[in-house]
C-alpha cells in the first residue's frame, strides 16, 4: 500500500528568546529534523500475508461476474423457421408467442419455452460454448398441431457462431385408422456471422440445414386430393438477414439491446415418404410428395422493461408467401397464399 505522506510537526513550543536579547554573536540553534517514517514492507507472495492479493481475485471475479449479467438474455426469432444461433444464457430464459393466418383462410400458432442450462465463460479449446432446452406446442386451425421438445447447443468464435439443434416429440396430423402416436424427429445445424461492433452489431447473416423425420405427415388438400406419408422425410434449407438499430447509449444499462430490428429469410423444403395403407380396406393409399418455398420479413420491437437489459418485451409484424406444390398420385395441386402474423415473446435472466 502507499504510505501517506508525514507531515513534520511542530516546532518546540516552548518561549524563546525576543531577537533583542539574542546577542549579535549568538545563532540559535535549529529545531531538530524529524526522522523519516519507516517505509512499508512489501507484500509477501510466500508465506506472508496474502489477505490483499485474495480480495483482488475476489474483486476480479465480482468485475467478471458483473460484465455476464450486464449481457442481454436472447431475443426470440418469432416468424422466423430457425432461431438465433446463440441462444439463452445460463439462468435465462425466453417465452414466447406466434400466431399467423395466410389468405386461405388457415390459421396457425405456435408458443416456445427456452431456458439456458450452460454457466456463463465456458468455453472448449478457447470457444465459447452454450446450451438451452426447448420446449414447444403448435395449433392449427384451433386443434394440436404438434408438440415437441429438444436440446440447441452452440460454439462461438470471434464473430462466428455454429448451432446445432434436435427435438422430437409428437404430430397432431395422422392418418385416421392410426391411434398410436404420430412421432417426429428433426435435426439441423445452422451458421451465423454477425457484423459491426462487437456487442452492438448491426447485420447478422444466417443460413442452416434441416433434416426431419415423421411417422405419418398429410399432404395435398383436405378437401381434395389427399394422401398420407409413412416415414416421411423432409429436407430443408434456411437463409436470413436481419438488421438492428437503436441500441441504448453507450455505457447505459440497456447499451446492447436494439430496440427495432428488421428481418428477411427465405427457406424451402421436400418431404417424401412412402405409401400408407387404408385399413381395413387395406387399399393402398397414392404416393405423393410435397415441395414448399416460404418468404418472409418483419419487423420487431424490443422494450427493456424499468430500464433493465435483463428483461426485456417484444412484439413484432410479419407477412409473406407460401408457395406450396404437393403431388398426389400423380396428380399436381399448386397454391401460393399470403400470409401476415404477429409475434408477442418475454426474454429475461431469473
Amino acid at each position: 500500500m502507499p504510505v501517506d505522506a508525514v507531515t513534520p510537526p511542530d516546532q518546540d513550543a516552548s518561549p524563546r528568546p525576543s531577537p533583542a536579547l539574542i546577542e549579535p554573536a549568538q545563532t540559535p540553534e535549529p529545531a531538530p529534523t524529524p526522522a523519516p517514517a519507516p517505509a512499508a514492507a512489501p507484500a509477501t507472495t510466500g508465506g506472508g500475508d496474502s489477505s490483499g492479493d485474495d480480495a483482488d481475485a475476489d474483486a476480479d471475479a465480482d468485475a467478471d461476474a458483473d460484465a455476464d449479467a450486464d449481457e442481454p438474455p436472447s431475443l426470440r426469432r418469432s416468424g422466423r423457421k430457425t432461431r438465433r444461433a446463440t441462444g439463452q444464457s445460463f439462468r435465462a430464459l425466453g417465452l414466447g408467442v406466434t400466431y399467423q393466418r395466410d389468405a386461405s383462410g388457415e390459421d396457425g400458432s405456435d408458443a416456445e419455452l427456452s431456458i439456458g442450462v450452460v454457466p456463463d465463460d465456458t468455453d472448449l479449446g478457447g470457444l465459447e460454448i452454450g446450451a438451452e432446452v426447448l420446449a414447444a406446442g403448435a395449433l392449427k386451425d384451433s386443434s394440436l398441431d404438434s408438440g415437441t421438445v429438444g436440446l440447441h447447443g452452440w460454439l462461438t468464435a470471434g464473430r462466428l457462431t455454429l448451432a446445432l439443434y434436435a427435438v422430437g416429440g409428437v404430430a397432431g396430423e395422422d392418418a385416421p385408422e392410426h391411434a398410436g402416436a404420430n412421432l417426429a424427429f428433426q435435426g439441423s445445424a445452422g451458421v451465423e456471422y454477425e457484423i459491426g461492433p462487437a456487442d452492438t452489431p448491426w447485420l447478422t447473416l444466417g443460413a442452416g440445414a434441416q433434416l426431419g423425420v415423421q411417422s405419418r405427415m398429410q399432404i395435398g388438400d383436405e378437401d381434395g386430393a389427399s394422401t398420407y406419408l409413412a416415414r416421411a422425410r423432409t429436407l430443408g434449407a434456411v437463409a436470413n438477414a436481419s438488421m438492428t438499430f437503436l441500441y441504448g447509449a453507450p455505457g447505459s444499462l440497456t447499451a446492447q439491446v436494439p430496440r427495432l430490428e428488421v428481418w428477411a429469410e427465405i427457406s424451402a423444403a421436400r418431404a417424401r415418404g412412402d405409401r400408407t395403407s387404408e385399413v381395413p380396406l387395406a387399399v393402398l393409399r397414392p404416393a405423393g410428395e410435397s415441395r414448399e418455398l416460404i418468404a418472409t420479413a418483419g419487423v420487431s420491437v424490443n422494450l427493456p422493461i424499468a430500464g433493465s437489459p435483463h428483461r426485456v418485451l417484444s412484439a413484432g409484424l410479419f407477412g409473406g408467401v407460401h408457395p406450396q406444390r404437393d403431388t398426389v398420385g400423380g396428380v399436381d395441386d399448386s397454391s401460393a397464399p399470403l400470409l401476415l402474423g404477429t409475434s408477442l415473446s418475454y426474454a429475461g435472466r431469473f
